[in-house]
């Protein structure tokens, strides 16, 4: 098999012990269903991320994830007979030896099948949580500089129906100017911010699907290839 070949292969716990200390770049297949379910639960698998195609030792580790060294080193335990860590070297010092740990391969496969999981909410929240706080932190940053460039501020104001609204808005506004032509004006941020329900039939949901890929593709890939990603 070539060195850049990725074809997922089967690791039972028993061949993850007879290969300790090697590490694959092949996804590892997870069979063990103890083991899924530690890296299934969102609260023992971050103890596990920082070990994940790298190395690093539990003091490192504790101070990464704000906790106690002797909870980092008993979970290291947990997930070397597990089969998913293994000790790549012992860094000898005065005193007790630093012992270094790292995933068994670059990435690893949990069959939904093994895990306890009634519910994937909680896996989605976790996975979109680092890259939304990015996110609102990008929007917060376009949002006040427009603000602050083109006159922007806070709109208080009493609907018919008695609800009291909150916008931020151009002072243009307040004269019947439209919302998006001032924020798409080219003098304005390049910023995008819209919550909107749509209901549409399936075809046309993959229509949608398939346009706004099209579109992040025509967009995303040239600016990885300057940026070298």
């Amino acid at each position: 098999m070539a060195e850049d070949s990725y074809h997922p292969v089967t690791v039972t716990r028993t061949l993850l012990k007879m290969t300790h200390g090697s590490f694959s770049r092949n996804p590892l297949i997870l069979t063990d269903q103890t083991a899924a379910k530690f890296l299934s639960d969102p609260w023992s698998v971050r103890y596990f991320l920082p070990f994940l195609s790298r190395e690093s030792s539990a003091s490192v580790v504790a101070g990464e994830l704000g906790v106690d060294v002797g909870s980092v080193t008993y979970r290291i335990k947990k997930m070397c007979d597990l089969g998913l860590l293994s000790c790549t070297r012992v860094e000898a010092r005065a005193g007790r030896p630093i012992r270094h740990y790292r995933s068994l391969a670059d990435s690893v496969f949990v069959p939904l099948e093994l895990t306890p999981m009634v519910s994937i909410g909680e896996l989605l929240r976790t996975g979109r949580q680092d890259s939304w706080s990015e996110l609102e932190v990008s929007l917060e940053a376009a949002w006040l500089r427009l603000g602050r460039d083109q006159g922007w501020g806070i709109h208080l104001y009493r609907q018919p129906s008695g609800a009291v609204n909150r916008d931020f808005v151009p002072r243009s506004l307040l004269a019947d100017e439209q919302f998006w032509p001032a924020v798409l004006a080219d003098s304005a941020p390049a910023v995008w911010d819209q919550f909107a329900a749509m209901h549409l039939t399936r075809p046309r949901a993959k229509q949608f699907q398939r346009r706004l890929s099209a579109l992040i593709g025509e967009f995303l890939v040239p600016l990885q290839e300057r940026l070298g990603l």
